[in-house]
């Protein structure tokens, strides 16, 4: 099991509809085992072994992640936003964040108040993220309306071996399909084996949606909502 890859796939932010950065990196992971990749309009990546062969195993584990979208700076240079995903955002009041900005991690801090700690119901919209900007000006030299932003944790090593991080759920299940199609190379598996980081599964499910509608394999395993799944299969 190739660690340090799965530790890069969790380092590397991926808010769901911004994965490019994220699949590249597993695109040349699987150009170590596959004999064909392919990619969609939706942003999808597969890799695929024995591509020429009749029956098809579609893998697929979703490589996008939670986080929200800059909507907005102020005159202050504070950022507004607006959720990507199935965000919580009271939990994030208080925390470090990442502003992604044409491949840059521009740190932040998710701005609190007690009025915001008191509120019951806390929408995306009223939080605010400071990057220590003292002027709409000064923050566009470095973030723009548009870009993703999610939590700033990175890979912690914990005791015996193991380690936590942000969007474990799903990047290990896309890094698993990548490891398993590499596997089923070495083994010399003679079915075509299509090894599929899908995206936007944190908003639209879209990713193996398409990525089964392209391939029509004879079986696949994609772990995401059945009320999604009910629609392909």
């Amino acid at each position: 099991m190739n660690r340090e890859f799965l530790k890069e796939l969790l380092n590397t932010p991926s808010v769901s509809g911004h994965e490019e950065h994220i699949q590249r990196k597993a695109l040349d992971f699987g150009k170590g085992f596959a004999r064909a990749q392919l990619t969609d309009p939706s942003g999808n990546a597969v890799s695929v072994v024995n591509p020429e062969a009749k029956n098809k195993i579609l893998l697929c584990g979703h490589i996008d992640e939670i986080g929200f979208q800059v909507t907005y700076i102020d005159s202050s240079g504070r950022l507004r936003l607006m959720k990507d995903g199935g965000v919580s955002p009271k939990l994030y009041i208080g925390s470090p964040v990442q502003v992604c900005h044409k491949g840059e991690k521009v740190p932040g801090v998710i701005a609190t108040s007690s009025d915001l700690l008191e509120k019951e119901k806390v929408k995306d919209t009223d939080l605010l993220v400071d990057i220590g900007a003292g002027s709409k000006e000064e923050a566009e030299k470095l973030v723009s309306v548009g870009d993703p932003v999610c939590a700033d944790t990175e890979v912690r090593e914990l005791m015996n071996g193991l380690f936590t991080c942000r969007a474990l759920d799903d990047k290990t299940g896309a890094f698993v399909v990548l490891e398993a199609a590499k596997l089923a190379a070495e083994k010399g598996a003679n079915m075509g084996i299509y090894a599929a980081t899908t995206v936007g599964e944190e908003t639209s499910g879209r990713g193996a949606y398409y990525a089964a509608g392209r391939i029509k394999p004879d079986c696949c395993i994609a772990p995401f909502w059945r009320r999604r799944l009910r629609s392909w299969v």
